[in-house]
This record gives C-alpha cells, sequence and structure tokens, in this order.
C-alpha cells in the first residue's frame, strides 16, 4: 500500500483524490508553431484523424496503416503507427525501471492493472480520444516508463499524436530520465532519437528531435491535444520514436493516441522494420544512482549532514534540506525518511496560499502531539540512540474508534501524521495512514540545534511478515548513522 504524501501539502488534495476529475475543466493546450516547427493545438476529437484497422507487419508487429487522401489523390492521408486498436501494444517495446508500466486501456475511469495503480490518486483518464484503446502509464511507486519503436523514414513527413496527462505534482525538467536523482524529476516527453544511443539518452546527439515536453509551469492535466511536427529533416534515416515519462515525487499518468506520419510530398513513405531490445540505459547523465554494490549513502543537500548503510537495492528518492529518504520497492517493500524541523500534519490541505505553514515543533512537542492525538494509537515510548543522539520510539497506527475521513481519504479511516514543515516547497514530503492495518514507525532526536524525525513506512499491512522484515532492514541502516557534526 503506497501512504507517503510526496508533495507540497497545498495539493495534498489533489494528489490523493485526483484533482481535474469529471466535474472540473481540464485546460487544453494550443498555439502557434514553435521556433522548431512543433504545432501544439486541440484536438478536434476522432474524425479529425480517421484511421484504418490495423494490420500485421511480417516482423510480428503492427504494421502501419493508411488511409485513402480524401481527393481520391493517390498520397495516403496518413501511415498510422500506432492507434492501439488491436488492445495491445503489439509493434512496441517498453522499458521500465523502478515501478509501474505502459498499458493499453479502454475505459478512462477504470485502471488497466489495479495491482499496479496508485490507490491514492485515483485512475481517472480521459476515455481514449480515438477509437476504442489508447496506451497510458500507470504506477504505485517512483519510476522511468518508455515506449518506442523504430520508424523508418522517407520523403517529407509530419509527425501526428495526441497526448494528455494527469500529474498530481509540479512538473520539473531535468535533463536525465533517471528517477533515482536527489532531485524532482516529473516529465513526459516525446523524441525522436538514434537508434543506437541508450534508450534513456537525453544527450543532445542522441536526441534528434523532440516533439513534446512538458514543462516546469504546465498545467497538472492536460486533455488530449494533437501535436504536429514536420520531420522531414530525418528523410532516410531510420529512427527510434520515443515516448518516455519519469516521476519521483507524485503518481504521474500520461496517456497517447493515434500516432501517424502525414505524408507532405509523394515521395513520402514509411517502414517499420522490426524494433530490437534497446533497453541499455545511460549510466552517465547527472547525479547518477549510487554504483551497484555500494550501500553507504551519504546527504548532499540535507542538513545536518550524516550517512548511513541501506540495502544495495534501495533508492534515493529525496535530499533536499528538509527531507532525506530512501526506498525499497522490491520485498520488503517500504520507505525509510529523516525530516529536519518536522511538523504534524493538517487534516485537510490549506486552502488560501497566504496561510503561514505549519509551526515547527520540538521532539517533545511531535511525541506529545503523536501520543494524544485522538485519531491515533501509539505505543508507548521507547528510549533509542540515532547517531549517539538520545532519543523517542514510537509505533503510530490509527485509532480503533477513529472515524476520521478526510476528502482525501478513500479508505475506512485515514490520519495525516507527519511532514516537512513549509507546504509552498515543492520538495515537501508528508506521511499518512490509510486503513486500520496501516503503520509507521517514528524516532524523535535534537540534533545540531535541529529537531529530527526519523520514519520508517512498510508498505505491507500491519503485523505480517513484510512490515516486520522491513522495518528489520530500516532498524539496522537507522542504527548505521553516522552525523558529520
Amino acid at each position: 500500500m503506497s501512504k507517503r504524501l510526496i508533495l507540497a501539502l497545498a495539493v495534498v488534495a489533489c494528489v490523493v483524490a485526483a484533482c481535474g476529475g469529471d466535474d472540473e475543466a481540464r485546460p487544453t493546450v494550443s498555439g502557434d508553431p514553435a521556433e522548431d516547427g512543433t504545432t501544439v493545438a486541440a484536438n478536434d476529437g476522432p474524425d479529425n484523424a480517421p484511421t484504418a484497422p490495423t494490420t500485421d507487419d511480417p516482423n510480428g508487429g503492427a504494421a502501419a496503416t493508411t488511409t485513402d487522401e480524401p481527393d481520391g489523390g493517390d498520397r495516403p492521408a496518413r501511415f498510422v503507427v500506432g492507434d492501439f486498436e488491436s488492445g495491445s501494444l503489439d509493434g512496441w517495446r517498453t522499458e521500465v525501471g523502478g515501478a509501474g508500466d505502459w498499458f493499453v486501456y479502454t475505459d478512462g475511469h477504470t485502471a488497466p492493472d489495479p495491482d499496479q495503480s496508485d490507490p491514492n490518486f485515483r485512475f481517472a483518464m480521459p476515455d481514449p480520444p480515438q477509437g476504442e484503446y489508447a496506451a497510458v502509464t500507470d504506477t504505485t511507486n517512483p519510476g522511468r516508463r518508455i515506449l518506442y519503436r523504430d520508424v523508418a523514414l522517407t520523403g517529407q513527413l509530419t509527425l501526428q499524436l495526441t497526448v494528455f496527462y494527469e500529474n498530481s505534482v509540479a512538473f520539473t525538467s531535468p535533463d536525465t530520465l533517471d528517477y533515482t536523482v536527489p532531485q524532482t524529476n516529473q516529465q513526459f516527453r516525446v523524441d525522436l532519437v538514434d537508434t543506437a544511443a541508450p534508450i534513456d539518452s537525453v544527450a543532445d546527439g542522441d536526441v534528434l528531435l523532440t516533439a513534446f515536453r512538458t514543462e516546469p509551469d504546465d498545467p497538472l492535466s492536460l486533455d488530449p491535444t494533437l501535436i504536429e511536427v514536420d520531420v522531414s529533416e530525418l528523410a532516410g534515416r531510420t529512427v527510434r520514436l520515443r515516448l518516455a515519462q519519469t516521476d519521483n515525487r507524485g503518481t504521474m499518468r500520461v496517456g497517447v493516441d493515434d500516432i501517424a506520419f502525414v505524408p507532405i510530398d509523394d515521395a513520402a513513405e514509411i517502414d517499420l522494420p522490426e524494433t530490437p531490445d534497446a533497453t541499455e540505459v545511460d549510466e552517465s547523465g547527472p547525479d547518477p544512482s549510487t554504483p551497484s554494490g555500494e550501500t553507504l549513502r551519504s546527504t548532499e543537500r540535507f542538513e545536518p549532514a550524516f550517512s548511513l548503510d541501506v540495502p544495495e537495492a534501495w533508492q534515493l528518492v529525496a535530499d533536499v534540506p528538509a527531507a532525506f529518504a530512501v526506498e525499497s520497492q522490491d520485498q520488503p517493500a517500504g520507505m525509510l525518511a529523516v525530516l529536519a524541523d518536522p511538523a504534524p500534519l493538517p487534516s485537510e490541505p490549506p486552502t488560501d496560499a497566504d496561510e503561514p505553514t505549519a509551526v515547527v515543533s520540538s521532539a517533545d512537542e511531535l511525541e506529545a502531539w503523536l501520543v494524544e492525538h485522538p485519531e491515533l494509537a501509539t505505543s508507548d515510548p521507547e528510549p533509542v540512540t540515532v547517531g549517539g543522539v538520545e532519543g523517542i520510539l514510537l509505533d503510530v497506527g490509527i485509532a480503533a474508534d477513529s472515524t476520521s475521513s478526510p476528502s482525501w481519504c478513500d479508505a475506512e479511516a485515514c490520519v495525516a501524521v507527519i511532514g516537512t514543515h513549509d507546504s509552498s516547497d515543492p520538495d515537501a514530503i508528508g506521511f499518512a495512514l490509510l486503513g486500520a492495518d496501516d503503520t509507521l514507525r517514528v524516532i524523535l532526536i535534537e540534533h545540531a540545534d535541529t529537531t529530527l524525525a526519523v520514519v520508517a513506512d512498510p508498505d505491507s499491512p500491519v503485523d505480517t511478515p513484510g512490515e516486520a522484515a522491513f522495518l528489520a532492514q530500516a532498524g539496522a541502516a537507522i542504527d548505521s548513522i553516522t552525523f558529520e557534526s
């Protein structure tokens, strides 16, 4: 189960209740041709993008289908390479790092694989904008999801595709698709890349043309929108059409439909060679993850600085001034975080951007708040030592008689517990309890004039072997913490 709210508190409601749902108008994108020739225009619906039934190609994938020119001429109107009307991703390949995957779906209110869909950010996507099926990403935790296929281009052509998305936190656009980097990485991009390049490369020499890319100021929601870009400069080449989505601070889902190449001249045509496995991942980008076999993690931005030993499969998901977090997505799964000057979370997110952020509390005040909270049940405080600093440990769950049901809650009871103190910080991290079988282990200490909360958040339900195994691993990591001063 996922109960980590890795987001600014001001958008908690959007993350767990899927803001931008059916009753809210989602923004669309429209505009004039950009300097690189890209045109982004609102999609008028299926009538502006006719397609023919998919046929099989000799390589076992979906062949490009064509539609006739409306005036009856010899030039085909479009070469369709991805309408997904077979109900599958035939002809395409995927590369996934972390959680989630690409799927084909038909109902915008039903996740294609509920086991791989974040229950705290409900699946609420537009219905397929063309035909019965479209492709979409879905996930329960951070990851990188790439969908790609090779296309041989001849003559002058325009690439057309319809894109849409729902994002739970602000976009960022670092020049990497690595979801394990310390900084926020929330992006979706569509590129034509060199077939010899690593599948996740964003290097200038590898990316031949970018058809679409989210930017930090983009809206969190985008209705189906037609993207058009002239790709004639790549005539005579076989290129890789790559759709890549990365998230490491909150769930994001992206969708695509009706991918086609439109002839500009009579010589235009395409071929779809068999796409080889291209899952090599570029490890030379900025802020690479810890090399294989290395288990020592040291903070770079978090204060006060410390280091700790974690299992080599655990991944860094946050290293910012107010929070450091590592996560295991394999069994036993969960997150271990250290928060600087944490604060109790409000049951509902702030409604006014000008409201003051939560008051930072001392370790004693936080302990009292947790123990006395009417909706929480805590264990007896237990003295512990972290990095040579004395503190107290509490196991925190939802009280048996709790009826707490905030607007963002989909469980029988939910309680927001503890998080970073600045709700305006885009890297804010918070923890909530979702249901009676949910639990957190919280250690509170004072060090270097800072209140610290060490939070172990197992994904497995309380009193299960998975919970016990994760808490044992987290406990060993906590015991290894060494402060630099």
